[in-house]
């Protein structure tokens, strides 16, 4: 499946011909590169907000008294998105794997704040997983509080727990539930036929194992901690990426060898030794996905075109909070340009 076109993983589910002229019409009215330069060229928050209006967005922006809260109008349009998807999937057991991200994202952001004794930040807890928020706060908070979660998310509390309090480091809440729900995906996309959510997926894994590596490596984190940080379930072994320990960041492009990442390991890794930074290799990371799904935009039957577009929306609201974040904090337009990723349209 690794050699093979996503063109090839694509279903032929005459059940979608519907779902799929209704997915078309809604593609022309995502962000187009040019609307997104526009964003980026405005002189203030307010203004780049504006460029909005004439979008799917207009209606939560509307309701918005700041700028500052442009978050939870992407949080609804999400939403929204996800109830529409719902609606027209003859898959649910599929697409709610897309949701249960969202429970784990809520899992790690909610852990981490019970062991630092604060409060979740603003908009950072969703309501479109597959869970109540509130139940996976009473999970964390009281005493064997897991065994109120469904597996797989009970798993990846416990050992969470005990990560975090043998190291006493946050870092490891990411680590431990990122991977856990990770390889919880893959293993559970590779059980539908075709191959293209489970082909999406074993890249994200591999993407992100190369990039965790490469970025504790810089950091001069211990053998533990990284093969901690990398997840079984992508195309490349861990064990191939902790072969390379003991080689310098600068010889990794060349000890992977041909592969299909090489559009984001070849320049990432040349930027990060150039600026010591890994905003090119992130950039060029989140291009090569959305590149992997563009080709269900021409399917006409399938759950596929689906997928690609609920998580191009996703995409799509990562680019404007980037747009926003930098507009916010007076960062110059160059500098925000950097770290725009491609868009799916």
């Amino acid at each position: 499946m690794f050699n093979r076109s996503p063109f090839e993983l694509l279903s032929d589910d005459t059940r979608y011909a519907f779902a799929v002229g209704r997915i078309k019409v809604l593609e022309t009215r995502m962000l187009s590169r040019a609307e997104l330069q526009r964003m980026l060229e405005a002189p203030s928050p307010q203004e780049a907000l504006a460029v909005l209006m004439d979008s799917p967005y207009e209606e939560f922006l509307s309701g918005l008294e700041s700028p500052l809260e442009f978050e939870r109008a992407l949080n609804e349009e999400l939403r929204r998105t996800y109830e529409l998807v719902d609606s027209l999937s003859y898959d649910k057991e599929l697409t709610d794997l897309l949701r249960l991200r969202w429970d784990f994202h809520n899992l790690k952001v909610m852990l981490k704040a019970h062991y630092l004794g604060v409060e979740p930040e603003g908009e950072a807890i969703v309501d479109f997983g597959t869970l109540d928020p509130a139940s996976i706060r009473e999970a964390v908070e009281e005493e064997r509080g897991e065994e109120r979660l469904p597996e797989p998310l009970r798993s990846a509390l416990v050992e969470a727990r005990a990560e975090f309090e043998e190291s006493g480091d946050p870092q490891m809440i990411d680590i431990s539930i990122e991977g856990r729900m990770l390889g919880y995906l893959a293993e559970k996309a590779a059980e539908y036929p075709n191959g293209f959510l489970e082909g999406y997926f074993r890249r994200v894994i591999d993407l992100n194992n190369i990039r965790n590596f490469i970025r504790l490596k810089m950091m001069g984190a211990n053998v533990r901690l990284i093969e901690r940080a990398l997840v079984e379930g992508g195309y490349i072994p861990k064990r191939r990426l902790m072969r390379m320990m003991d080689e310098g960041i600068s010889e990794i492009p060349a000890l992977l060898g041909r592969h299909p990442y090489e559009d984001v390991v070849g320049p990432g890794v040349q930027d990060l030794l150039e600026t010591g930074s890994m905003a090119t290799f992130e950039r060029l990371m989140d291009n090569h996905l959305i590149n992997y799904l563009r080709p269900a935009k021409y399917a006409a039957f399938g759950v596929e075109p689906l997928i690609a577009y609920l998580l191009a929306k996703e995409h799509e609201v990562k680019l404007i909070r980037i747009i926003m974040i930098g507009k916010i904090n007076g960062l110059p337009n160059d500098q925000i340009e950097g770290r725009l990723r491609e868009p799916y349209v």
